[in-house]
Parts: C-alpha cells; sequence; structure tokens
C-alpha cells in the first residue's frame, strides 16, 4: 500500500504500522530493551524485534534482519555477544554504552 492510497482510504495508521522501519529504528530498540534488562538472548531480542518488522518478510528474512543488525552493532562496538552453550547472550559493550545509532547507519 502507498502513502497515497492510505491517505485516500483513510487507512494511515495501518500503513504507518506496515511500512518498514529504518535500521536506527530497530537498533534504537535493541539498546533500548539492553539497558532496561540487563542483557537478552536472540530469542529475547525475536520476540521483541518481529512484529516490528515488515509483515510481508518470511520467517527466514526476519531472522537474517535480526542477525544482520546484532551484527552491525556488535561490529560498531555498541553491544557484545557471550556464548552459552548453544545460545548467546547479548549485553551493552560496557566501553561505549552511548545512545551513538549513528554509528550503525543504513
Amino acid at each position: 500500500m502507498s502513502e497515497d492510497i492510505a491517505s485516500a482510504t483513510g487507512t494511515q495508521a495501518e500503513y504507518i504500522r506496515a511500512r518498514s522501519h529504518s535500521n536506527e529504528y530497530y537498533i534504537s530498540l535493541v539498546l533500548d530493551y539492553l539497558r532496561q534488562c540487563g542483557s537478552a538472548t536472540r530469542e529475547q531480542l525475536n520476540e521483541m524485534l518481529y512484529p516490528a518488522l515488515d509483515n510481508d518478510l518470511t520467517e527466514e528474512q526476519r531472522s537474517n534482519k535480526v542477525k544482520n543488525i546484532l551484527s552491525r552493532m556488535r561490529m560498531r562496538g555498541l553491544v557484545r555477544n557471550e556464548f552459552a552453550g548453544r545460545s548467546s547472550i547479548w549485553h551493552l559493550d560496557e566501553e561505549d554504552s552511548s545512545d551513538d545509532v549513528s554509528k550503525v547507519s543504513d
């Protein structure tokens, strides 16, 4: 659905909810979650992020999107992960726990 169609049909709220967000939006969600909870498993991050992702993505695409976001955040020093058996626990990077989302731009 395009913005013009949404406006003409009075479904702007649905359009806003359904459209894709920027990576900065998803990064902000992860940073907020980690600040609030201290750490998170990948499953917890999936549970938090999946509803915000584009409705048209498949399960595999959603998983890849989250993986790519977390990888970018890790490479930029925003988060770190510790492996616990077969899963990993994500934390804010203590050296740079600022909310500088611009470090991971599209």
